[in-house]
């Protein structure tokens, strides 16, 4: 099982980041194609959004919306403790 992690950090400010667990996946394929799904739905000339490679080799999704000052971070990770 993997899960959909969300982190938004504040640029510039004494905000606090905000982590978000969207949901659960049944494999690591169908919670990174979420990224895509993501990217589909950003509009705007102030945010883009790319996908990249971590240390790890693992993709993640980064967002950045210069008019809300601030960058989100998607993240598939294998879940440790999980009970159905």
């Amino acid at each position: 099982m993997y899960t959909l992690i969300n982190i938004i950090i504040y640029l510039n400010m004494q905000n606090v980041p905000k982590v978000n667990v969207v949901t659960n996946f049944t494999n690591l394929e169908v919670c990174e194609g979420k990224f895509q799904e993501n990217l589909d739905r950003i509009k705007g000339n102030n945010k883009k959004g790319s996908i990249k490679i971590d240390q790890d080799k693992k993709k993640y999704l980064e967002i950045v919306d210069k008019a809300n000052n601030l960058k989100s971070y998607w993240f598939c990770n294998e879940i440790i403790f999980y009970r159905k």
